[in-house]
């Protein structure tokens, strides 16, 4: 049974003051499961264990004078992420923006690796990357912008007591679909937490932010035994 739970901008309980959800993601969306491919040939095809569009995918442009870049809406330790326009395709996109000239070569091989999962994955519940490139010393990922932004932000602007058990239990489920096509094409994600949990316009949850991911298995075919969090 789909479970589709209500998110108010009230909070929970009477005596919760009303915080106003950032302008830049609109309302608080409704959590809900998201859309499975279908298995027609106009959606995706299964081939050696992975999924691949049948259809033509969009070509967004790969120069920095393609984006008019608005505010931040978000950050981490090594990247910012802008809410931007692709002025040829007249849509709203996310750019993670990385400065390669402050980073260490352990974490450029990290940034390698999460630009290569978010090219390869397709998945309902997984953010994957429209295109990435090289502009002067930062690397721009192009992603969908998901209006809803994370399920952290969501807790911290609208739901400060914690969400319902309804929607905590739409979200986990919606993040494990993902975690499962993860492992069965080989990877672990090791870093699930609110902030990586993104909300789109409609409701639907997808799982972010592959930079500490890794092969499931290492040389040797031995599994991985190393702890993050």
């Amino acid at each position: 049974e789909e479970i589709h739970a209500r998110l108010s901008l009230e909070g929970h309980g009477g005596g919760v003051r009303r915080r106003s959800f950032p302008r830049v993601f609109g309302r608080a969306p409704r959590i809900r499961p998201a859309k499975m491919l279908s298995s027609g040939s106009s959606a995706a095809m299964r081939r050696n264990g992975s999924f691949f569009e049948s259809t033509p995918k969009v070509q967004y442009p790969t120069s920095a004078s393609d984006y008019a870049v608005k505010e931040e809406i978000g950050r981490g330790v090594s990247a910012k992420v802008y809410r931007a326009e692709c002025l040829p395709l007249g849509e709203t996109v996310a750019v993670k923006m990385l400065d390669l000239e402050d980073q260490d070569p352990g974490h450029l091989e990290e940034i390698r690796r999460e630009v290569a999962s978010m090219s390869m994955v397709s998945h309902p519940n997984l953010v994957m990357a429209h295109c990435s490139f090289v502009e002067g010393q930062f690397l721009w990922v192009v992603m969908p912008f998901l209006s809803g932004g994370s399920a952290l932000n969501i807790m911290k602007w609208s739901h400060p007591k914690g969400l319902d058990e309804a929607s905590i239990a739409t979200i986990l489920k919606e993040v494990l679909k993902a975690l499962d096509y993860f492992h069965r094409n080989g990877n672990i994600h090791r870093d699930i937490k609110a902030g990586n949990v993104l909300i789109d316009a409609d409701g639907s949850v997808k799982l972010a932010d592959f930079g500490v991911s890794a092969a499931s298995w290492g040389s040797g075919a031995k599994p991985h035994s190393t702890f993050v969090g």
